[in-house]
């Protein structure tokens, strides 16, 4: 099963900080495919394909990291991830909302929303099952979001490929700020009660079986 979470800040292209995390991409340098697709998007240039040390310029981090780990020291921690995933046990973190007309803007690259076609399209194809997930934010926020031309894309890839969208934007967990640290990021109890009512929906689907 692929689970997709519509995510409109980000799944189709916004381009608030295209570099974002473009460090994630150095250990995949040598796949040109994968790095001709992103380099115009993540910034990375011939120089930082050809001379490994250029490219982590910026990354004392990651520099020390190889470092020590040349040497055998390597120390991985994992924050206490458990099969991936790590609840941050954090309060509501208190922010102002944006003004109520003013949507927040966003940038749907519909070469993006092109290529999720034809992915779901293939997964379909070779059997997988695919659902699309809008998973909570806090409600309020969500009001003053402009959330309709993402929406209407995956909205329209669902109808033509038969994929179920499960919405919880204004479910119950929404409208609690507890279950939040931040307006768009769940915090560990409301991270841990989305998985429950996720499984528990995806279930109902007849999707999966013998969830409990």
């Amino acid at each position: 099963m692929v689970i997709i979470n519509t995510d409109y800040l980000s799944t189709l292209g916004i381009l608030s900080d295209e570099r974002y995390e473009r460090e994630q991409f150095f250990p995949y340098i040598c796949d040109n495919t994968l790095i001709s697709a992103v380099k115009d998007v993540k910034d990375i240039s011939i120089v930082d394909r050809m001379i490994p040390l250029c490219r982590y310029f910026g990354y004392r981090d990651d520099i020390e990291a190889g470092i020590q780990a040349f040497f055998g020291k390597t120390e991985f921690a994992d924050g206490g991830m458990y099969k991936g995933y790590r609840g941050n046990d954090y309060a509501w973190n208190v922010a102002p909302l944006p003004m109520a007309g003013t949507p927040i803007a966003e940038s749907c690259d519909m070469d993006i929303a092109r290529k999720m076609n034809l992915f779901v399209e293939q997964a379909r194809k070779e059997g997988e099952k695919v659902v699309f997930v809008k998973s909570p934010v806090f409600e309020p926020f969500y009001q003053v979001s402009d959330v309709h031309t993402s929406d209407s894309v995956f909205t329209a890839i669902a109808t033509m490929c038969s994929v179920p969208i499960l919405n919880y934007y204004s479910c119950d967990i929404s409208f609690d700020s507890s279950n939040f640290y931040n307006y768009t990021h769940l915090n560990k109890k409301g991270s841990e009660l989305f998985t429950m009512k996720l499984c528990h929906d995806l279930d109902s689907l007849g999707l999966v079986g013998g969830l409990k």
